[in-house]
């Protein structure tokens, strides 16, 4: 078996970074995959940039198109995609181990699961170090099927694209996107992914390097854009968790239960006037703490008895106080 690996790379204004990202994936031991480079419309010298490493390396493509946001880079991403699997790097992040394409194929080629989960580190420029992200699975259970309750209990399925190997047929046959238009999109991808994908494996590997405090990074700072962006969907995803009719609900309810807590702290960050309009329609999600496998949910719901607006307040003390 020699599986081909698609890794779709969004950019857009990353021109001191992309070279950084590029040469991470063409580094790599394993030699069959491509690069999908989706410049999606960007200002700065990255499009030529993204031309250049084309014309030398015949498994890089370039998608040239106007800009439509990273859901849609991603998406033009899926579409044209021809590898058995599928990554995603953000274009101002990048892998530092030359094998992480290896070790994926090598869990791949014994258990062909749909959704390979790996570990990340973060990279803060302004000290120049990394910072490595654990998950706390089990040791004996890394390389293995794990179903989502021992994911979810212990921190791995966490809400990013680029920290898992998606099956390219579950992203295709299940037309699994990204909602274009949408702040937070990954939330959504993930909540998906719980819905159709059925076997999981998390590999303790952490070779993903996101980059922190860079001002023109494809993250966004939290607004009234994306904490209403969020809400929908957490609306939509705990409805349909609440009508229970595929094996992963139960898994998609306390999925989204984290998100609602992550909400509830966030909604903090804008402005008392902008905030009204969120809390009546939010404060009806109250009753999902009560799914609480997620170690930061079973906190909170141990304050549950005190209402959203108490425990609301309490959470955004902590969450300024852990952060120095």
């Amino acid at each position: 078996m020699n599986l081909k690996i698609s890794i779709i790379v969004p950019v857009y204004k990353v021109e001191p970074y992309i070279n950084q990202c590029i040469d991470s994936i063409l580094a790599q031991s394993y030699k069959n995959f491509e690069v999908i480079l989706v410049d999606d419309g960007s200002p700065d010298q990255c499009p030529c940039i993204c031309d250049d490493y084309a014309n030398k390396d015949s498994r890089i493509k370039v998608v040239h198109k106007m800009n439509g946001g990273l859901s849609s880079a991603r998406n033009a991403g899926i579409d044209i995609a021809s590898g058995d699997y599928i990554a995603f790097i953000d274009s101002d992040d990048y892998w530092d181990d030359t094998d992480a394409i290896k070790k994926c194929v090598d869990v791949c080629e014994t258990k062909m699961p749909d959704v390979i989960l790996y570990g990340f580190k973060k990279f803060y420029q302004t000290t120049d170090r990394n910072k490595t992200i654990q998950m706390g699975l089990p040791s004996d259970l890394y390389g293995k099927e794990v179903g989502l309750r021992l994911l979810l209990e212990h921190n791995v399925f966490v809400t990013s694209a680029c920290n898992k190997l998606v099956n390219s047929k579950l992203l295709k046959e299940r037309s699994v996107r990204f909602v274009e238009n949408q702040l937070s999109e990954d939330i959504e991808y993930c909540a998906q992914l719980i819905l159709n994908a059925h076997t999981f494996v998390a590999i303790n590997e952490y070779f993903y390097v996101y980059r922190q405090q860079n001002a023109s990074s494809i993250s966004a700072n939290v607004g009234v854009k994306n904490l209403s962006d969020i809400a929908g969907v957490l609306q939509k995803y705990a409805a349909k968790g609440k009508v229970g009719n595929c094996s992963n609900s139960e898994a998609l309810l306390n999925y989204m239960a984290l998100q609602y807590v992550l909400w509830v702290v966030l909604s903090n960050s804008v402005v008392i006037s902008e905030q009204l309009a969120f809390f009546y329609e939010m404060k009806k999600l109250w009753w999902l703490i009560d799914y609480a496998w997620c170690p930061y949910v079973k906190k909170v719901k141990m304050f549950k008895y005190l209402g959203f607006s108490i425990v609301r307040k309490l959470l955004f003390v902590y969450y300024k106080k852990k952060r120095g």
